[in-house]
């Protein structure tokens, strides 16, 4: 749905998808339950580590998934279930061999290269032959796999970059409260959106072609054209954000401590009819899980392991490199 061509087809299928979350309550208080269980059962899996290091992606991918799957299919499976973490897995092998699709995109002469093309066969593979023979083939199945397939790797590759931030400063998690009274949460919301500004899941987001002629500050755009929206570009502008490489949750607030209403430079779900269809959704479980997670724990590296590598991982989401942590109970 993000990338399909404009037309009756398109529109149809985001107005379905549309009406299917506001129907299941994305975003919205009933689906705060589902949330809130799947989050009480994510500390869980944390405090059976007992302080020990561990490596997060699988939990918080599962976790999420499971939002997704109460939504789209009206059930949430176990994370000792081999056909759901098969189907997780698969999925995140997916937006990790995405990357030289994503490459294609800006440069087509690589289809002819041999080894990019073995690459390309196997996110075709991955995804054809794999991925969506789990789901239903009828009509619905467009919007189904736009909201399991982008609903998924996107929200968890977010916590694990928030996570990874606040292994790397301590003072932010003390900062961060353990309570969730009104009063204190601008800056637990800060800290979510800083995370999302410094390391965005989709740094060019998703490829744009115009459909008809346009002039933009002067300059003729031919009907036709590829545009790649630079969102990384857009969040590390020293204009808006100075020393941008630096981590700090208090770019949100005001002088009152309250979060700021509006950000100029600050899209991490897009914008205009393309921005993401579960914006709503992603905030209400980053929200959740992340307040959950740190109501409980405090989170650590592991003693001597090197610093997490901030580079990142490029491909369908921009996603951390693995790390491992250690949850330590605050109470």
């Amino acid at each position: 749905l993000t990338a399909a061509a404009y037309g009756p087809e398109w529109k149809e299928t985001r107005k379905v998808a549309l009406t299917w979350l506001n129907t299941f309550g994305a975003g919205k208080q009933s689906l705060e339950p589902t949330i809130v269980q799947e989050a009480q059962d994510l500390v869980q899996v944390f405090k059976d580590k007992c302080g020990q290091p561990f490596d997060p992606t699988v939990s918080l991918s599962l976790a999420v998934a499971n939002v997704i799957c109460s939504v789209v299919f009206g059930r949430r499976f176990d994370h000792s279930d081999e056909r759901f973490s098969s189907l997780v897995e698969l999925q995140n092998r997916y937006f990790r061999a995405n990357a030289s699709a994503q490459a294609l995109n800006v440069y087509p002469i690589l289809r002819h290269v041999p080894s990019f093309r073995r690459k390309l066969e196997e996110v075709v593979t991955v995804l054809g032959n794999r991925i969506l023979s789990e789901l239903p083939q009828d009509n619905t199945i467009n919007v189904i796999r736009n909201l399991f397939v982008a609903g998924t790797d996107t929200t968890a590759s977010t916590l694990r970059w928030a996570m990874l931030y606040l292994v790397m400063h301590p003072d932010v998690q003390r900062k961060t409260p353990s309570t969730l009274l009104r009063e204190h949460l601008p800056y637990t919301e800060a800290a979510i959106r800083e995370a999302q500004r410094i390391r965005p899941i989709a740094p060019s987001s998703v490829p744009h072609e115009t459909t008809a002629p346009a002039t933009i500050m002067g300059h003729q755009i031919p009907a036709g054209t590829f545009i790649i929206p630079n969102l990384w570009s857009l969040h590390m502008d020293p204009k808006y954000w100075p020393d941008p490489e630096r981590f700090d949750p208090t770019r949100f607030l005001d002088a009152n401590g309250q979060l700021k209403t509006s950000m100029e430079s600050f899209l991490p779900f897009c914008t205009g009819p393309r921005r993401c269809l579960g914006e709503q959704l992603a905030k209400f479980e980053l929200f959740l899980f992340f307040t959950s997670m740190l109501q409980q724990f405090t989170f650590k590296l592991p003693e001597g392991a090197p610093t997490p590598d901030k580079e990142g991982i490029f491909g369908l989401v921009f996603s951390p490199q693995p790390f491992k942590i250690r949850a330590f109970p605050r109470f």
